[in-house]
C-alpha cells in the first residue's frame, strides 16, 4: 500500500486518510440498504431519478461557489457517455435490489474493478493477464452458485442478469470516464448526474411508473443518503484517500463494502445470509482479488485525480 509518510503530521494525515478509506467502504455498502429503503415506497426508476437530481444540484452549488465552468467539446461527449452508463448502472441495480438481498448486490459492486480490467483490453486501453482471466473463472463460478438450490441460494435469474448489467455499466462508465479529457471532476460529475436524472426520468416515464413525493421519513433520509454521502460524499473521499495511497490500495474499499451491506442488511432489514449466498460471495470476492488486485505492481504515472475519482463515483 503506497503511502505518503513525509512532513511532521504524517502520523496524524495517515489517521485522517484511514477514516476517509473507512467512510467510502461504510458509505458505498449502505448503499444498497438505502435502495432497499426507497424502492419500499418509490417506483425504481423514479427513485434513481431523485437520487441523480439532488446530487445534481449539490454538484451545481459547488461550481456556483468555485466558479467552475461546465466541460465543452469531447470534456461534454465524455460527461454525458459517463452519466448514462452510471444511471442504466444505477437503474438496473435499483430495479434488481428488488428481488435480491441487498448483500448479493453489493457483491456484485465489488466486481467492478475486475470487469474494468477486461473492459480495458477490450477498449485496447491494458493488456489482459492470465491473472485476470482466472481471477474472471472464479467470479462466474460464483454467479454459479446462485443459480444453485442445493446450496439454499434462490436468486431470480432476470435479477442476477441485472445485477451483471448493472456491473458493466458500471465499469463502463470509468473506461468512458478514462478515454475521453479530463475535466475539473465536480464539473464532470454534475454533467453526469444532469444526464442521468434525464435517462433515467425518461424510463421511469416509458415503463409507466408512477411519480409521488415521499412521504415515509426513512424514505427521505434512504434518498439523501444516496444523493449526498453515498454519491457527492464518497466521491470527495475517495479522492482524498487517493491522492495519498495507490489506486491499488484505494480499490480494496469496493471489496470492503459488501460485509458493511451484509451487517446492515441483517441489523435493519432482518436478512439472514444462506451457505450458498456465503460460498458465492467468497467466490466473487477471491476472483476480484486474484483477477484485480493481487497483479504485480509495475510502474507507471500515477492517473490525474479527475478520472480516476470520475470512476470513483460509479458505485452503485
Amino acid at each position: 500500500m503506497a503511502t505518503d509518510n513525509s512532513g511532521p503530521s504524517a502520523p496524524g494525515v495517515q489517521g485522517a486518510v484511514a477514516l476517509a478509506f473507512l467512510g467510502t467502504v461504510v458509505f458505498g455498502g449502505a448503499n444498497p440498504i438505502a435502495i432497499h429503503f426507497s424502492n419500499q415506497e418509490l417506483e425504481p426508476l423514479f427513485g434513481a431519478t431523485l437520487r441523480f437530481a439532488l446530487a445534481a444540484v449539490v454538484f451545481l452549488a459547488y461550481l456556483g461557489l468555485r466558479r467552475i465552468h461546465l466541460p465543452k467539446g469531447s470534456g461534454l461527449v465524455g460527461a454525458i457517455g459517463f452519466g448514462a452508463f452510471v444511471a442504466t448502472a444505477n437503474a438496473l441495480a435499483y430495479w434488481a435490489i428488488l428481488h435480491v438481498p441487498v448483500a448479493i448486490a453489493a457483491v456484485f459492486i465489488a466486481a467492478v474493478p475486475l470487469l474494468t480490467m477486461f473492459l480495458a483490453a477490450a477498449h485496447r486501453l491494458e493488456t489482459l493477464h492470465v491473472r485476470g482471466l482466472v481471477g474472471g473463472l472464479v467470479v462466474v463460478a460464483g454467479i454459479a452458485v446462485l443459480q444453485t438450490p442445493d446450496f439454499g441460494a434462490d436468486i431470480p435469474p432476470l435479477a442476477i442478469l441485472a445485477l451483471v448489467g448493472s456491473t458493466i455499466c458500471a465499469a463502463e462508465a470509468g473506461i468512458v470516464a478514462k478515454k475521453f479529457p479530463s475535466h475539473h471532476p465536480a464539473a464532470t460529475n454534475a454533467l453526469a448526474m444532469l444526464v442521468g436524472a434525464g435517462v433515467l426520468i425518461g424510463a421511469s416515464a416509458i415503463a409507466g411508473e408512477t411519480w409521488l413525493v415521499p412521504t415515509r421519513s426513512e424514505t427521505w433520509l434512504a434518498v439523501a443518503h444516496l444523493a449526498v454521502l453515498g454519491s457527492v460524499g464518497l466521491f470527495a473521499l475517495y479522492l482524498f484517500v487517493l491522492k495519498r495511497w495507490s489506486a491499488s490500495a484505494t480499490s480494496y474499499s469496493t471489496v470492503l463494502m459488501p460485509m458493511v451491506a451484509v451487517l446492515l442488511g441483517i441489523l435493519l432489514l432482518g436478512q439472514t445470509f444462506t451457505g450458498g449466498m456465503a460460498l458465492a460471495g467468497l467466490l466473487v470476492l477471491a476472483g476480484v482479488y486474484v483477477g484485480a488486485l493481487s497483479r504485480p505492481k509495475v510502474p507507471m504515472p500515477a492517473p490525474p485525480a479527475e478520472e480516476a475519482l470520475a470512476k470513483g463515483c460509479s458505485f452503485t
